[in-house]
C-alpha cells in the first residue's frame, strides 16, 4: 500500500493508500501482542501446572 501511495498521482488516492498501509501495520502489530500474550500465558499455565503436580505428588508421600 506504501509503495501504491508513493505512485499515485491523485491526493485522495494517496491518502487511501496511506490509510490502508497504517491498517495494515495496525493489524500485524495486534497479531504480534496476541501472539506474545498467548505465550506469556502458556508460560504462566505451565509453571502453574508443574507447581500443582509437584504440590500434589508432595501430599501422596506417607508421613515418617
Amino acid at each position: 500500500a506504501e509503495a501504491e501511495a508513493n505512485h499515485a498521482l491523485l491526493d485522495n488516492v494517496r491518502d487511501r493508500e496511506l490509510r490502508s498501509a497504517k491498517a495494515w501495520r495496525d493489524m500485524a502489530n495486534r497479531a504480534r501482542q496476541i501472539e506474545a500474550g498467548r505465550v506469556k500465558a502458556e508460560a504462566f499455565r505451565a509453571e502453574r501446572r508443574a507447581a500443582e503436580l509437584e504440590a500434589s505428588q508432595l501430599e501422596d508421600v506417607p508421613p515418617l
